[in-house]
Formats: C-alpha cells, structure tokens, sequence
C-alpha cells in the first residue's frame, strides 16, 4: 500500500513538474495571458507541494525499524 502510494505521488510529482515547465515557457514567449498563467502555475505548484508531503508521509509511515511510527 505504502509502495503505491510512493508510486502514485512520484507520477504526478513528475507531471505536475513538465506542465509547469511548459506553463513556465508560454509564459515567457507572451502566449499565455499572465494571469492566466500564473494562477496555473501556482495551483501546479500546490500540487507539487501536496505530492511532496504525501510521499514524506508515506515514507515515515512505512518506516518499519521505529515501534513509535505514525502508524504504530
């Protein structure tokens, strides 16, 4: 379960990583408006954080060697 949800984070991590590449080039060549393209660079942005925090939490809740883990 652990192992999937490390798999799963990953994923969107990297594609949450190319889409706000791509955003992040339309933004600069002027073919995005900038609002536009920063309100979609900032939820891709949360997205990545969000992503980030549950592949920390899945590793320290995987983590076997501790009796006192967040799942016991």
């Amino acid at each position: 379960m652990i192992e999937k949800i490390k798999y799963w984070t990953t994923v969107i991590m990297i594609l949450t990583l190319i889409v706000m590449t791509l955003l992040a080039i339309l933004a600069v060549w002027d073919v995005l408006h900038e609002d536009v393209a920063g309100k979609a660079l900032t939820t891709m942005g949360i997205v990545l954080f969000s992503s980030f925090i549950a592949i920390l939490i899945a590793k320290f809740a995987g983590n076997s060697d501790s009796s006192n883990g967040i799942l016991g």
